[in-house]
């Protein structure tokens, strides 16, 4: 009865952590692999925008660039004060000659009195003709010509509130733009205001894909009945304000301004010269073709092609033979600003397929991981099935530490009732024999106490009750003892042991770390006994690690590390046996941990030893840490802070 109700629950456990959750994730991913391609769509769109961006912010670089050479040269250009007789017809020509950017010159008095080109002062060629003919009226100051600017910053009172006043004129300018940028009901609102103030923008040459909208708006926009969105994409970001020569030349000393005439644009250079005139130039078309083509960023890669269309739609680079593009429907394209109206930087999609294609070795992917993550949920509920493993798990770590602790009791208590029996069974045994079994014994005896003391401090740690009884301990004097007390027992192992302290004058063994290794005892503030079963705890790890070179060295010694930085005294254990991965030079002081290797696997232990050597030194105010030791082996490093030095 009670089997068949666990049964129950675990079923009903199975089916809401398992079966519930594998379904509605199987539904999500479903729906997202039907999106992926308009996923993939809109990732490339944002990637290519940015590219598209930055070419943009480049070519507006450089056409101030443009300005500031053309602005160096026409200093020089004519006097500042040239002769009344002097006609500036051959000072003009020579600027033109000698600046690669310089078009067609000419030259305004003051008064808007055209002094070049001026057929009454020199004869004109048909060039410098039909260029006066085109600009007399407005060189005269009787005529205006469209000068263009963000029309989120011609509207920016209509996009913020007009109340707010938490800005300042340059960040309402930015806020503005923002706004018009990233909300396409803002755009729609522009759009709209400038269409009923009769300053509609001027229809695009192209017609990019339709960018998503942004969250906030949801999506609205995009399906609207009344076209509005369609304008929205197709219309200019920048309107036009008629100005005259005057109007233009009021504001700055120097200047670039956009012209159109007969459908194709020119860019024009003014400064304002010392008596008031103006001079300036049409900037040379193909001089600035080259300036601006060499500004753009890798044109053709994998994935795209990008391009500059000049202000009727076609493209000023050239573009793959076997490509086979609708130049008006790029797949991104932004303008490239005011100062070149109708002009574009576009984007085009080298494979036409490649979103698809994109789309479909994502999907097979989302496909094949929907697949796998059920089989893995379906596993893993068979698996909550039989949580009670780890419980058992849990159990057998601990009596896997309870075996060990048991061997490790048995083998030094076999020891020594072996040499015990043999003792008291044979009387006849010589002296020598007597003391070397006495010796193994008092060893053994030894090692099961260290062994003991280890399980208790391992509890007591546990229980946070270890007491230390502090006071000053020689640190050299102490090590000495210690090593000397094994000294007999390791050399009858096939060890060699070698001490050498802070006063000692002998060099071995050698230090290379910078120690001071100056005379005298080194005095620490600790747990004498603490110090003790730490040291000893390293000597027998460097005793059970060791391989056939069987060679202890303990040193001891004094370290500064700088005015800022107090004294230290220094234990090194080092042994040359089969050394610690830098990878396990933490993990060996965590409990019950021992390193997976084939001659640490035949060694048996607790895996507690390192793990209360350094919880005892931390308690000190001290550390232990694992390094390499020079040569093979390692090094077990104790470090205690030595006493301040007071003032007397």
């Amino acid at each position: 009865m009670r089997r068949g109700r666990l049964s129950s629950y675990l079923g009903l456990l199975f089916t809401l952590a398992v079966l519930l959750p594998s379904v509605v994730l199987v539904l999500i991913a479903l729906r997202a692999v039907s999106q992926e391609e308009a996923t993939v769509e809109k990732r490339l769109r944002s990637t290519l925008l940015a590219e598209v961006i930055h070419a943009v912010d480049r070519l507006a670089a450089e056409i101030d660039s443009v300005g500031e050479a053309l602005l160096g040269s026409s200093s020089t250009a004519i006097p500042a004060e040239p002769p009344d007789s002097a006609s500036p017809s051959e000072a003009l020509r020579g600027w033109r000659d000698r600046e690669p950017l310089a078009g067609l010159p000419f030259l305004v008095s003051s008064e808007f009195e055209i002094l070049w080109p001026d057929a009454s002062a020199a004869p004109l060629d048909a060039e410098e003709r039909l260029f006066l003919s085109a600009n007399r009226g407005f060189f005269r100051n009787q005529a205006t010509i469209p000068i263009y600017r963000n029309i989120a910053v011609a509207y920016q009172e209509e996009i913020l509130d007009q109340a707010d006043t938490r800005y300042a004129p340059d960040e309402k300018r930015q806020q503005a733009i923002a706004q018009y940028e990233t909300q396409k009901r803002v755009r729609e609102k522009v759009y709209r205001q400038a269409e009923e103030l009769g300053n509609a923008p001027q229809r695009r040459n192209v017609i990019p894909d339709s960018e998503s909208d942004t969250a906030e708006d949801g999506g609205e926009g995009g399906g609207r009945g009344d076209g509005r969105g369609d304008v929205v994409e197709r219309s200019s970001m920048f309107v036009a304000e008629h100005k005259t020569l005057e109007d233009i030349t009021a504001e700055d000393e120097w200047g670039l301004f956009p012209r159109m005439h007969a459908g194709r644009l020119s860019l024009f250079f003014w400064s304002r010269r010392a008596d008031g005139g103006i001079l300036g130039c049409a900037v040379d078309d193909e001089a600035l073709r080259r300036e601006l083509l060499a500004a753009l960023p890798g044109l053709h890669t994998a994935v795209r092609l990008l391009t500059l269309l000049d202000e009727m739609g076609v493209p000023l680079t050239t573009l793959p033979d076997d490509t086979e593009l609708d130049l008006r429907r790029p797949f991104v394209a932004r303008e490239v600003g005011p100062l070149l109206p109708r002009r574009e930087v576009a984007a085009y999609l080298s494979d036409p397929h490649i979103v698809a294609s994109r789309a479909g070795v994502v999907k097979t992917a989302i496909g094949a991981l929907v697949l796998l993550l059920f089989v893995s949920m379906a596993t893993g509920g068979f698996l909550v099935l039989r949580s009670l493993r780890s419980e058992m798990t849990l159990a057998r770590q601990r009596t896997t530490y309870v075996t060990n602790v048991s061997h490790e009791l048995k083998t030094p208590l076999t020891s020594i009732r072996l040499y015990a029996e043999m003792l008291k069974n044979y009387e006849g045994t010589s002296r020598e024999k007597r003391r070397r079994y006495l010796a193994t014994m008092v060893a053994e005896c030894e090692r099961l106490t260290r062994l003991i003391n280890n399980v208790l401090d391992f509890s007591k740690t546990e229980r946070t009750e270890r007491r230390y009884s502090t006071g000053p301990v020689d640190v050299t004097g102490l090590c000495r003892e210690l090593v000397e007390s094994q000294r007999t027992r390791l050399e009858q192992a096939g060890f060699r042991v070698r001490f050498r302290g802070a006063a000692d004058d002998t060099t071995e063994p050698q230090r290379s770390d910078g120690a001071d290794g100056s005379d005298g005892p080194l005095v620490v503030e600790a747990d004498d006994q603490a110090v003790i079963q730490a040291v000893i705890n390293l000597l027998s790890n460097a005793e059970k690690y060791s391989g056939d070179n069987r060679e202890i060295d303990v040193s001891v010694y004094r370290r500064d590390n700088g005015p800022q930085s107090r004294p230290r005294a220094v234990i090194d254990i080092m042994d040359r046996g089969i050394g610690v991965p830098p990878s396990d030079r933490q993990r060996i002081f965590k409990q019950f941990y021992r390193v997976g290797d084939d001659l640490t696997a035949a060694v048996t232990g607790t895996g507690l030893g390192l793990t209360i050597a350094r919880r005892q030194v931390r308690d000190q105010g001290g550390d232990i840490e694992c390094l390499d030791r020079p040569g093979g082996g390692t090094i077990f490093r104790i470090r205690l802070p030595l006493p301040e030095q007071r003032e007397s």
